[in-house]
């Protein structure tokens, strides 16, 4: 994290903030399932660097695209609740 605070959680692990000079791995296969900005502060937006080490050959297969694969069903559920919370 280069600024302010995340909370994401991986797999069925349990949440975590991940905090101002701190890092995660996702090892390949891991499903990212909730990234969010923890707002500690005032108004407070996180920020982080993502890097990417890919074989060529997935690469290849999948271009920019495979890289992240959003979850189409868990997006809809959050928006969802979101809407029912009043959240924009």
């Amino acid at each position: 994290m280069v600024r302010g605070a995340s909370l994401n959680q991986m797999n069925d692990d349990e949440p975590r903030v991940y905090r101002e000079g701190e890092s995660f791995y996702e090892a390949p296969g891991c499903h990212h399932v909730r990234g969010e900005n923890a707002r500690e502060g005032e108004g407070e937006e996180a920020s982080f660097y993502a890097v990417f080490v890919v074989d060529d050959e997935e690469f290849e297969k999948g271009g920019y695209e495979g890289l992240a694969v959003l979850d189409v069903e868990k997006e809809e559920k959050r928006k969802e609740e979101e809407a029912g919370r009043g959240v924009k």
